[in-house]
């Protein structure tokens, strides 16, 4: 009974670092690559400019700092 208990509570913790670890790749590269993520959430590019950087810290470092 504990046996079983502790492997389906092994397996839920190996499935959740792997959903962490998922999360917090998608974040990096979201900071490191803007276009990547602006890709991946099919947002348009604003025609005035400089809206990486929020861009960057709103996905990028939102899911980084969340699963990290």
């Amino acid at each position: 009974m504990i046996k079983e208990g502790l492997s389906l509570a092994l397996a839920a913790w190996c499935l959740s670092a792997l959903a962490l670890g998922f999360g917090a790749l998608l974040g990096a590269r979201g900071l490191i690559d803007p276009r990547w993520a602006q890709r991946l959430v099919r947002l348009q590019p604003d025609e005035r400019g400089g809206g990486f950087a929020e861009f960057r810290a709103t996905y990028g470092g939102l899911f980084f700092g969340l699963h990290a």
